[in-house]
């Protein structure tokens, strides 16, 4: 995502060298545009990596990532507040409980488990067995970046894909809210939605949706589809 390194006087030197520069992050583009770097938007694919899956617990709701600032550690608070009604919240990654942790949080220490950020394996197990994923959108005024972590989970065919609302992404990548996944804008609305596709009533939508999502992907966002394009 950073734009202060890929758009820094160096690596606009640098990339005068080159006959193309491919982005994550759209915006970087109206910067070359003017720079006269030849550039395009190319997002990442899924990862395909060998082995089998390994067992891993089925959680109602999964996050991974990091906690790195205060916009995180409110979206992960906002998950962690459904843990009083019973639902199962498994959050994988780094810096959420540490010795200096409020007790509020050591308290839900429970559901915080190890990072597994380049484990594809774990990761596609573990999207494959939830009922729901969800995923912030850490820079809400960024064109179309995304985290690899959402091809990653539609490509699982498992879980619903719950992710916040990011500027330009069907005109980019071509998911469509409602179709591929569901949009959502404040916590009051992840948490709805997530009681939502809980509930048994609408596991034929959650279905729907997770199938759709996951045909789409492998046509469309697998690494064999970005060197085509």
């Amino acid at each position: 995502y950073w734009p202060e390194g890929q758009t820094s006087q160096k690596m606009i030197d640098w990339l005068r060298h080159a006959d193309l520069a491919l982005v994550v992050n759209a915006d970087i583009l109206r910067v070359y545009e003017d720079a006269g770097i030849p550039a395009a938007y190319w997002q990442i694919g899924f990862e395909t990596p060998e082995g089998q899956l390994p067992p891993v617990k089925r959680h109602d709701v999964l996050f991974l990532g990091q906690n790195y600032n205060n916009h995180r550690r409110e979206f992960g608070d906002a998950l962690l507040s459904l843990t009083g009604e019973g639902i199962d919240v498994g959050i994988y990654g780094n810096y959420w409980v540490n010795a200096d942790s409020p007790p509020e949080i050591v308290a839900k220490a429970d559901y915080i488990y190890p990072d597994c950020t380049y484990d594809f394996l774990q990761g596609t197990a573990l999207y494959q067995n939830a009922k729901v994923t969800v995923a912030n959108n850490p820079f809400p005024n960024a064109l179309g970046f995304v985290s690899n972590r959402m091809v990653e989970a539609l490509k699982a065919g498992g879980a619903i894909m719950l992710h916040q609302y990011v500027r330009g992404l069907q005109d980019l990548m071509g998911l469509i809210p409602g179709v591929h996944y569901v949009e959502w804008r404040t916590y009051d609305e992840l948490k709805n939605w997530i009681r939502y596709f809980l509930d048994p009533a609408h596991e034929a939508e959650r279905r729907t949706i997770v199938t759709a999502a996951y045909e789409y992907v492998q046509q469309y966002h697998s690494f064999d589809a970005r060197i085509r394009q």
